[in-house]
């Protein structure tokens, strides 16, 4: 399939209202806005996909912030709307400050089949796990109409003559439970851990 474009992007760290990055946002506008002067295939783009970590510690606040201040800019400079934006979380988009709240049992990685269908397969279990996604899970739905839960997501686009199919899930489901020697977190994951979606054309 040719003429597909998308513009990705991950890693903003908002950390609040009173957190700017004017200076590195307005540079990136700037190109956005200038994209064919880059190359004239990037005149049109598709969709964007952002991979995680919009906001810093998973706080209501930051979420706010950052459509605020970087995606709402984003899409104008890009000529799309919400619809065309997929966003999965990453290892700052949960609330580390709720896992007091969490059950003992997934206080610390699953790691075992048995264990994770149990947590996984059962829907008020599920929610318990979801927790320290509260406000990223709040946000998302909001944003994307529903479409988007902290755990998993998909959209569906027209391109082309095509129906581009995105999937995306919630791989930093487990952070913060990673503890080394000296009982410090560590959310040390291969490269593109936080990041998996597939593109499916039908």
């Amino acid at each position: 399939m040719s003429g597909l474009t998308w513009l990705h992007l991950s890693d903003w760290h908002q950390r609040g209202r009173d957190f700017h990055r004017e200076m590195v946002r307005d540079a990136l506008i700037e190109d956005i806005k200038k994209r064919r002067e880059i190359h004239p295939d990037l005149e049109k783009l598709d969709f964007i996909v952002f991979s995680g970590d919009l906001a810093f510690s998973g706080k209501k606040e930051e979420y706010q912030a950052g459509q605020e201040y970087l995606l709402d800019p984003l899409l104008e400079a890009a000529g799309l709307d919400k619809s065309r934006v997929f966003i999965v979380p990453g290892n700052h988009d949960l609330d580390r400050d709720s896992f007091d709240l969490l059950p003992n049992d997934i206080r610390k990685p699953l790691t075992e089949e048995d264990e994770i269908n149990k947590w996984l397969g059962d829907e008020e279990r599920r929610s318990l796990l979801m927790r320290p996604f509260k406000a990223y899970n709040e946000f998302i739905h909001d944003y994307n109409q529903g479409n988007f839960t902290a755990y998993a997501g998909s959209l569906e686009l027209p391109i082309a003559g095509k129906k581009i199919a995105l999937l995306g899930f919630n791989s930093a489901l487990m952070c913060g439970r990673h503890k080394d020697e000296n009982n410090e977190i560590h959310d040390n994951c291969p490269a593109g851990f936080q990041f998996r979606f597939d593109v499916r054309t039908a």
